[in-house]
């Protein structure tokens, strides 16, 4: 997210981008129902993965205004979206396949949730959001 952050302020971008969350979110669920995921189980995660990122992606430019980025973005669209996509479609599958397994995502599961995702620009209602995404997930 930081490379986001780095093209879109380069490129004076804002971080909402509207129509590009709605596609990524129409894409998402697609996969998630062709991998045997209930459609609306999905989004929740996937607008959460969005928040976040933005969080992150705003979190990022706050630091560059006291110091500065000396790296140079690569391009958005031809470059880190299809790297983002990728990582989307293997989180859908990871997800389904777990599902498939019998394997559920429990409350208690939190706890490790919270000490696996580390970012210094992810707080703990970060984690949250995501985690609480995580658990409404289920198969058709």
């Amino acid at each position: 997210m930081e490379a986001v952050a780095l093209y879109k302020s380069e490129n004076k971008l804002p971080i909402d981008d509207f129509v590009r969350e709605q596609i990524v979110i129409e894409n998402a669920t697609s996969m998630a129902a062709d991998q045997g995921l209930l459609r609306d189980s999905v989004e929740p995660l996937f607008r959460a993965q969005i928040a976040v990122a933005k969080a992150i992606q705003y979190r990022s430019i706050a630091d560059w205004i006291s110091e500065p980025s000396t790296e140079q973005a690569p391009n958005l669209a031809t470059e880190i979206r299809p790297i983002l996509t990728e990582l989307g479609d293997k989180i859908i599958s990871a997800l389904a396949d777990f599902l498939k397994n019998g394997k559920v995502i429990q409350e208690k599961q939190r706890d490790s949730f919270h000490k696996i995702v580390t970012h210094k620009h992810i707080n703990n209602a970060d984690k949250d959001q995501l985690f609480n995404s995580l658990l409404l997930i289920r198969m058709l």
